[in-house]
């Protein structure tokens, strides 16, 4: 009987790594070859979001870049309190934040799990 590991590598943002991994059984015998999958792929989930301001209380309008290390991920945000979805503002450039706000943002790709949700809080006087 002949045992091979196949390990798949693909890129999960810029740091790259393993992201999922598959293992066959190679069956060689009179009848001929199978190929029997012991275990499915593993989905990774896409990174958070990231914001360029942290938390805080600032004086007068702030702008915000929000940024998603995994690539090829499309990132929605809110700014009204409510959960974004896939449905919500896509994001395609800097945010002026004038008002007191929460900013909520997560991020989808194909082939990955959607991201968790990201929120930072900002206080403006």
């Amino acid at each position: 009987m002949i045992k091979s590991i196949l390990v798949l590598c693909g890129c999960i943002g810029f740091l790259g790594g393993c992201n999922s991994t598959s293992s066959n059984d190679s069956t060689s015998g009179a009848s001929g070859t199978t190929n029997n999958a012991n275990a499915a792929p593993t989905v990774s989930s896409v990174q958070n979001p990231t914001f360029s301001l942290a938390a805080g209380t600032y004086t007068g309008s702030q702008t915000v870049l929000i940024a998603c290390p995994t690539m090829g991920a499309v990132v929605h945000y809110t700014v009204d309190g409510t959960e974004p979805g896939s449905s919500s503002t896509r994001y395609t450039g800097v945010i002026t934040i004038s008002k007191s706000t929460t900013l909520q943002a997560f991020a989808v790709a194909n082939g990955y799990n959607p991201s968790g949700v990201a929120r930072v809080k900002y206080t403006i006087q």
